[in-house]
């Protein structure tokens, strides 16, 4: 989960959609629970500024004029790119959802939907990030803490590890 100081930041969201009411209606809520946002309405403009722009998240639509939002999204995790993103989209069928998800989106929000769902949404994707488990080492009984430190080049087989030293992650 975010630690309790960037959970009392306020987000910076990239908001791309077309509709200029719902994009409006967006902004307004998300503003009022304080968080920064950057509204896009094309998916030209769209991938310029994300390529550009750091953020915390990404609400994209799918259908958008110039470059669609999956297009948008496979261009995100071709590069690697890790912010959550969760896609807005009319199109309600079990493939259209999977297919988002299966491009890399986080979660998927079929239009019409409730100012309410897409916070408690925000706060899902926001709330459980990886990279904030503790990793812990213990050699000859003292346990340590590992945040923030990534070992790459050590290699275990999977049924063995050095005596003494046991790692674990909570």
């Amino acid at each position: 989960k975010l630690s309790s100081a960037q959970q009392s930041r306020p987000m910076r969201i990239v908001l791309v959609e077309d509709n200029k009411s719902l994009r409006k209606g967006i902004t307004y809520r998300l503003t009022d629970d304080g968080h920064a946002v950057d509204a896009l309405e094309n998916g030209d403009d769209a991938e310029v500024f994300l390529r550009q722009e750091q953020c915390d998240l990404v609400i994209l639509d799918i259908n958008l004029p110039g470059r669609d939002g999956l297009k948008i999204l496979n261009g995100l995790r071709r590069r690697n790119d890790p912010r959550p993103v969760i896609l807005l989209t009319a199109q309600t069928s079990t493939e259209d959802r999977v297919a988002g998800l299966d491009a890399g989106a986080d979660d998927y929000l079929v239009k019409p939907f409730a100012m309410d769902e897409l916070a408690a949404r925000i706060k899902g994707e926001t709330g459980i990030k990886t990279n904030e488990r503790s990793y812990w080492l213990t050699h000859q009984g003292e346990k340590r803490n590992l945040a923030g430190l990534i070992y790459t080049n050590i290699q275990f087989p999977p049924d063995c590890q050095p005596p003494g030293i046991r790692v674990g992650r909570t």
